[in-house]
């Protein structure tokens, strides 16, 4: 497995956790 593949599996969870915590964040402000 690649360096790439292995961040890519490593990242997915937290962009999970993250990406709708920043967007209904992103919602409130406006």
């Amino acid at each position: 497995m690649s360096w790439r593949q292995q961040l890519t599996q490593l990242a997915s969870p937290i962009f999970d956790e993250f990406v709708p915590l920043f967007i209904s964040n992103w919602y409130n402000l406006i």
